[in-house]
C-alpha cells in the first residue's frame, strides 16, 4: 500500500484532503453534463429555427401556386363579350377567396406575378388580375401590355364589348339592347388601341438614353415597326460600336411586344461582310436554292428570307451586298416575291421587314435604287455626343453585368471611374464594355490569388490608355462627375437590380 506523505501545515492536509475527496470528480461530470446538455438545447433550438423559416419559405411558395392557379383559372373562364361583368370573378378579393388566401398576402403575391409579367393588373376599385399567357391564348392576338385601366382594356377588347355600356354602368346608343352598326371599330377606339401599342413595354425601356439622346431615334423605330400595313424597311447607321445591333434587336423586341409582329416572328441575322468576295453565295444564303443549281447543290436549301417570313431580316454590315444582291432584293421589298437560285417556277412569296446597318456613308455605297426602298433611315450618335450622365450609366451597366458574370461585387475608386468617364473611347460603346471586361479580368486574377470575396478594381488593373483619362481630366469635369455620385468608393452588386444599383450610387432628385 503507498504511503502518502503530508506537511504538517493545516492548509496543506486541506488541499490533500480535497484530492482525495469523493465528491470532486462526481461534481465535474455534474458540469459536464450539464454544458452537454445546453449544447444540445441549442442544437435543438438551432434545428427547430431552421425547420421554422424552412416551412415559412414553404408556406410562401404554396401560397404563390395556389394565388397562380386561381389566376390562372379565372382567366380561363373569363368571357371578354361580357366586358366589365366578365371581370367580376377576377377581382383581387374573388381570387383571394377562391385561393383561400388573406387578401393582403394576395395583393402581395398578384403584385408580384405583375411585376415579373406573368399576370395583367387592370387598375381600378377593385383591381382585376388575368394570366397573360392564357388570356392571349384566349383572345388569339398579343396583348400589348400588362398594365390597363378598365377603360382602356375594354378598348382593347374591341368595340363590340365597349358598346355594351359596362363602363360604370354608363348608357350607350347600344345599351337599350339595338345592335351595333357593322363595320369597322369607331375612330377614337382605333387611335386607342394604337395608343396602348406605342406605350407596351419592350427592350427600349432598357436602352439607356431612350428618353433623354436616343428619344427621337426611338420614336422613328417605333412608327417605322407599327406603320401599316407591314411597316417599313428601315437603315440604322453610326460608327462603329455605336449599337446598331442592339437598337435592331430592341425594334424586334417592340414589334412582338406591340402586336406589329406575330409571336412566331423570327429574327434573322446575316452580316454580308462574310460573303462579299462571293457573291453567289450571298445570294445562295439570302434566297436558298434547288437541286443542281450549282456544282455541290445535292438537295433542296431554303433561304434567309424564308426562313424570317413574317419576322425580321436584319442584314449588318449592308453596304458589302453587291449591286447584284441590292436588286434581287428589289421585288422582295416591292411586291413580296421571290426566286431560289436555280429556280425557274413561279415566285414564292414572304413577307419580310427588312433592317440594315452600316458604318459607311449609304449615298456613296449602296444603290440610289435600293435606298429608294428605305424610307426610315437612323443615324446612331457616337458615344462623345451622348451625355454624360448617360456615360455613367452605361459604365456602371457594364460592370453590373461583370458583377453578374464572376458572382461578386465589383468594388472600384472614384480615381477608376473618372479615368472611364474621361478616357478617348474611340470605338464608342463596343469598346467601352471590352475595355470594362478587360479590366475586370486583370482584377479577377488577383481575386483569386488573394482568395478575395469582392473584385475590387484599381488604378493598377486599367489600360495604360484608360489611364490616361485621369489626365484628360479638368477640375471641372471632376465636379461634374462629383455631382451625380454620392462620393467615396462604389460598390456594383450583381445580385441587385440595376435599377437599385444605381440608386445607390447616384444622387437623385
Amino acid at each position: 500500500m503507498p504511503i502518502v506523505k503530508c506537511s504538517s501545515k493545516p492548509h496543506a492536509k486541506a488541499a490533500a484532503g480535497r484530492a482525495f475527496s469523493p465528491a470532486a470528480p462526481a461534481g465535474i461530470a455534474r458540469m459536464r453534463h450539464g454544458f452537454r446538455l445546453d449544447v444540445e438545447k441549442m442544437r435543438l433550438y438551432s434545428v427547430k429555427t431552421r425547420i421554422f423559416l424552412k416551412r415559412g419559405a414553404m408556406k410562401e411558395r404554396r401560397r404563390a401556386a395556389r394565388i397562380l392557379k386561381a389566376v390562372t383559372e379565372a382567366t380561363l373562364s373569363f368571357a371578354p363579350e361580357r366586358g366589365k361583368e366578365g371581370l367580376a370573378h377576377l377581382s383581387l378579393r374573388e381570387l383571394a377567396k377562391s385561393a383561400s388566401v388573406a387578401p393582403n398576402n394576395a395583393s402581395t403575391e398578384l403584385n408580384l406575378l405583375h411585376r415579373t409579367g406573368v399576370v395583367i393588373r387592370i387598375s381600378g376599385r377593385p383591381s382585376h388580375y388575368l394570366s397573360l399567357a392564357h388570356l392571349e391564348t384566349l383572345l388569339g392576338r398579343p396583348v400589348p401590355s400588362t398594365s390597363f385601366t378598365l377603360r382602356d382594356f375594354l378598348f382593347f377588347l374591341g368595340p363590340d364589348t365597349f358598346r355594351q355600356g359596362s363602363l360604370s354602368g354608363a348608357q350607350t346608343p347600344y345599351s337599350s339592347g339595338n345592335h351595333a352598326p357593322a363595320g369597322p371599330p369607331l375612330p377614337d377606339m382605333r387611335r386607342t388601341a394604337a395608343r396602348l401599342r406605342l406605350r407596351v413595354s419592350s427592350a427600349f425601356d432598357m436602352l439607356i438614353g431612350a428618353g433623354h439622346s436616343l428619344a427621337p431615334l426611338v420614336k422613328q423605330a417605333k412608327a417605322a415597326m407599327l406603320y401599316p400595313p407591314a411597316g417599313l424597311h428601315t437603315l440604322i447607321t453610326g460608327a462603329t460600336g455605336t449599337g446598331k445591333s442592339q437598337f435592331a434587336r430592341c425594334m424586334y423586341d417592340f414589334a412582338l411586344k406591340s402586336g406589329a409582329r406575330p409571336k412566331h416572328a423570327a429574327f434573322v441575322t446575316l452580316n454580308c461582310a462574310n460573303y462579299a468576295d462571293n457573291p453567289q453565295l450571298l445570294l445562295s444564303q439570302l434566297f436558298g436554292y434547288v437541286r443542281g443549281a450549282y456544282t455541290g447543290a445535292e438537295r433542296d436549301q431554303p433561304g434567309l428570307v424564308e426562313r424570317a417570313h413574317e419576322g425580321i431580316l436584319f442584314l449588318d454590315e449592308i453596304h458589302r451586298l453587291s449591286p447584284e444582291g441590292q436588286e434581287k432584293l428589289f421585288l422582295l421589298m416591292d411586291q413580296g416575291v421571290f426566286s431560289r437560285l436555280g429556280e425557274a417556277k413561279s415566285p414564292r412569296r414572304a413577307s419580310v421587314l427588312i433592317i440594315g446597318a452600316t458604318t459607311e456613308n449609304p449615298v456613296e455605297s449602296m444603290l440610289a435604287t435600293f435606298l429608294r426602298r428605305i424610307p426610315m433611315h437612323i443615324v446612331l450618335p457616337p458615344l462623345e455626343e451622348r451625355s454624360f450622365e448617360e456615360r455613367v450609366t452605361l459604365i456602371l451597366r457594364f460592370l453590373w453585368q461583370e458583377a453578374r458574370n464572376v458572382d461578386r461585387p465589383i468594388l472600384l475608386s472614384f480615381d477608376v471611374l473618372q479615368a472611364l468617364c474621361f478616357y478617348d473611347c474611340a470605338a464608342n460603346i463596343g469598346q467601352l464594355a471590352s475595355d470594362i471586361r478587360l479590366t475586370c479580368a486583370s482584377a479577377w486574377y488577383d481575386c483569386l490569388y488573394e482568395n478575395g470575396e469582392s473584385l475590387e478594381i484599381g488604378l493598377k488593373h486599367l489600360a495604360e490608355r484608360v489611364r490616361q483619362g485621369l489626365l484628360i481630366s479638368t477640375r471641372r469635369s471632376v465636379s461634374l462627375l462629383d455631382d451625380f455620385l454620392r462620393g467615396g468608393d462604389m460598390i456594383v452588386d450583381g445580385r441587385r437590380e440595376f435599377s437599385e444599383v444605381l440608386a445607390a450610387l447616384l444622387k437623385t432628385e
